[in-house]
């Protein structure tokens, strides 16, 4: 996923804020969406994409059958079977 622009906000929303420059090249930063972490590089060798270690345990644990989907168009979206998203 890609980002540009954006504020440090970790020590909250402060004056100081929006004076601060961009901790990102030009403003653009890359969220690696397996390790969920955000880096000023993209890697055009990096591994293929995997969903991260707490998301596999919530559906290996069968938390998917205890949620109230608003339509079946819905559920189908995060459909998996055997590890793989089904298609819709």
């Amino acid at each position: 996923m890609l980002s540009v622009g954006g504020v440090d906000d970790h020590d909250g929303f402060t004056d100081v804020l929006w004076s601060t420059p961009d901790p990102f090249p030009n403003g653009m930063a890359v969220m690696d969406l397996t390790n969920l972490t955000w880096s000023g590089e993209y890697d055009a060798n990096a591994d293929e994409y995997k969903s991260p270690a707490f998301v596999r345990d919530w559906y290996d644990k069968g938390n998917q059958a205890s949620v109230n989907w608003s339509s079946r168009d819905v559920e189908q979206l995060f459909a998996v079977e055997n590890g793989m998203y089904l298609p819709r």
